[in-house]
This record gives C-alpha cells, structure tokens and sequence, in this order.
C-alpha cells in the first residue's frame, strides 16, 4: 500500500465509487462508473485507474475482474476533500427545531429528544449524553416551611438542575427564620459554585450549617447521577443494514450500549460545542466500532456546560448528511442552554 497524491480523474473515480457504494452497497464495476456518470474514457482507462486507488489502499476488490468498494482511507479521503455541508439538511431544520422545541423542558428530555432525532433522520444509531457543567454553579434557593421541624430545599443550578430535600431540622423554628435564611443564602451564595459552598464556615448558625451540609452532599450525589449517562436511539434501524445481517456486529454493539461504555467512551471525546469529529473503521478505539464509521460533535455553552450528541452506522455512511444533521442539532441544542 503505497500514499499518492490523487490526480483529479482519480479523486472523481474515488468519489463516484464511495458515493455509489454508500448508496446501494454493492461492489461498483468500472462499467457502471463510465455509463451512469459520464466519464468520457474507456472502461479500460477507469479499470486502469481502480487499480492505482486499489495499490494504494483506497478501495478494495475481493476479484479482480469484480467490482471494487472503498477501505477507510478511501472514506477518511473522501470525508476531507469533498465539501462537509449538505444542503438537504435545510429540509429538515423545521422538523428539528420543532421537536427539540416542544420536547420535555429539562436536560434529562432535550438529550434523549436529540437522540432520537439523529437516529429517525439518520436511519443509524443517534446518541447524545446529558450535558455536564465544568463547576456547578447555584442559581437561587428556595426553603419551603412544612411546619416547625421540618422544611423542604430546593436548589437551583446553572443548566436547569434543580435539587429537592426533606429537612427535618434539630430544632423548632419559624416561618420567619427561615425565610429570613434563604434571603441570606441566596445574597451569599447565589452565581457560586457547590465547591465554594462545601468551603464556606459558618461558626454561629446550627440551622445555617446543616441546610449546607445537605445542599453540598446531596446535590453532588445528584449531579453526579445526572451526568453519568445519556441516549442511545435507534439499534432497530441497524437491523435492516446489510453489514448487521449476520448478527454478530449488532450483538456486540447492543452490550456496548446496554453496559454504559460506549456512552462513556464518546463522554470521554471532550469535543467543544461545534466541533466535529469524524472517526472511520480502525480509527475507532473500542473493537465494537472498527467495523463502523461515528459522527460526533459537542453542544453547549463553552468552559460551562457542555454534552455530546452522535451517530453511529456502517463505514458505508452517508458522512456529508450526517455531519451536517449532527451539527444542526448540537446548535439548536446550544441555543436552548443558552435560553436557560
């Protein structure tokens, strides 16, 4: 396998050949290049050609007189030279912003509405993880007097997180203190973030310590809990992939999902809101992927709050669309975190 610098005819053979077989998933015949696109040399020529993209790795033939498909170079190649926008993805932007707009008004809703969005539009796998802050940062509080001994916190953070408990309080109190202490938490700590929180000493006020000391231990556990998963949609569509027909790439695929390791693996990319990231065949770090071509890119808030959205599918996939799907929906899901 040897690297060349593709003359133009040969960069036209490679795309038609990627273009064909992502369509229709068969072997493209030098035949059908000449008579369905037009070129105006022999076949002769076309099959000269095949074989100096075959030599140098870009596509493969299990014959040789047989038709040819493309390897992952052939598709990394085709991927950054051949324009990234899809201009179908215009069909489709009223359809995303209005599902993403009248999906549930959470972050839990928003990420698995975006998960199935990709996957519905996409015909592959749609992913998308639940946004995590860099440092969580409290918007307001809210202490809710049941009666003497008892109150319910409600905490507020950045990002729509929001943090319920039962107090039971280790003495009676008024309505009036504690209305008069969630005016003093909320002039102290309101834009803070829970580790400036956990730090703050107060020496005086039992009551204040303790309403902290919950706000801090189980907030934490909560985020912690929030930001450990996200979506996989859409295994069905999978099925009716000629390249799953066997079974085994599906199965394997199904336990990365059902385990939890492939949400964390794509977590683990740490792509900024907009940023692409195109990842083909043995590029891919988990074994289970290798077979197949991933489109990622980030949404959210820069150095904030931040997720990832996705898809997954064959190495025969469609990539210009499925970019161009994937960033529209990680700027419209960047636009509703921004609206919060």
């Amino acid at each position: 396998m040897t690297n060349l610098l593709l003359s133009r005819r040969r960069e036209d053979i490679l795309k038609t050949i990627v273009e064909e077989y992502t369509s229709y998933a068969t072997p493209v015949p030098s035949s059908l290049i000449k008579n369905r696109h037009g070129f105006s040399i022999s076949s002769a020529t076309i099959r000269n050609e095949m074989a100096v993209l075959e030599d140098a790795g870009y596509i493969s033939r299990k014959h040789s007189s047989g038709g040819c498909l493309p390897t992952a170079k052939g598709y990394r190649h085709y991927v950054e030279t051949v324009s990234s926008f899809d201009s179908s993805i215009t069909d489709w932007s009223i359809t995303i912003r209005g599902r993403m707009r009248g999906s549930d008004q959470h972050m839990e809703g928003w990420t698995r509405a975006g998960a199935e969005i990709l996957a519905s539009l996409s015909g592959n796998l749609g992913l998308a993880t639940v946004p995590t802050v860099s440092n969580l940062l409290v918007r307001n509080f809210h202490l809710v007097y049941l009666n003497d001994t008892l109150i319910a916190v409600v905490v507020v953070f950045d990002g729509a997180y929001i943090y319920k408990e039962l107090l039971t309080l280790p003495a009676p109190v008024s309505m009036y203190e504690i209305d008069d202490l969630a005016l003093r938490l909320n002039n102290l700590f309101s834009g803070r973030s829970i580790n400036e929180i956990d730090t703050y000493l107060i020496e005086d006020s039992i009551l204040e310590q303790q309403v902290l000391h919950s706000i801090t231990r189980v907030a934490t556990e909560h985020y912690r809990t929030i930001n450990s998963h996200g979506f996989a949609e859409g295994l069905r569509h999978l099925l009716t992939q000629p390249e799953f027909s066997d079974g085994a790439n599906i199965i394997s695929l199904v336990e990365a999902v059902e385990s939890g390791r492939l949400l964390q693996m794509i977590s683990d990319t740490n792509l900024r809101p907009g940023e692409i990231r195109v990842i083909i065949g043995d590029e891919n770090t988990e074994d289970t992927l290798k077979p197949m071509g991933m489109v990622l890119t980030g949404y959210g808030i820069p150095e904030r709050i931040s997720g990832i959205v996705g898809i997954i599918g064959p190495m025969r996939m469609h990539y210009h669309t499925t970019m161009s799907l994937v960033g529209y929906l990680s700027s419209v899901m960047s636009e509703l975190i921004y609206e919060l």
